[in-house]
């Protein structure tokens, strides 16, 4: 048997979900001292579409998730990419 048997399930529920809630908060926390380090001071301009870029990934990190993040860049990544070899082709 678990060592939670004598709680009752709505307890556990709730448990689980403040420790969701916990990790998602750490999780926004870790991503915000991340975009910090990563992005380049404002006065910087010749590095405005690298932080424009790294600002949407900072913010979209926490919001739809590391996994589904992931997901849409690599079908972004592939799109430019197909986007890339036809219109040299045509060329």
């Amino acid at each position: 048997m678990s060592s939670t048997t004598g709680i009752p399930i709505a307890e556990r529920k709730a448990l689980l979900v403040s420790r969701a809630e916990l990790d998602r908060m750490r999780f926004t926390a870790a991503a915000r001292d991340v975009q910090s380090i990563v992005l380049p001071h404002r006065g910087d301009a010749s590095q405005g579409r690298r932080a424009s870029a790294a600002m949407l990934i900072g913010v979209a990190a926490p919001v739809l998730g590391l996994p589904r993040l992931a997901h849409w860049l690599r079908a972004a990544t592939l799109a430019l990419t197909v986007y890339r070899i036809v219109r040299r082709w045509r060329r």
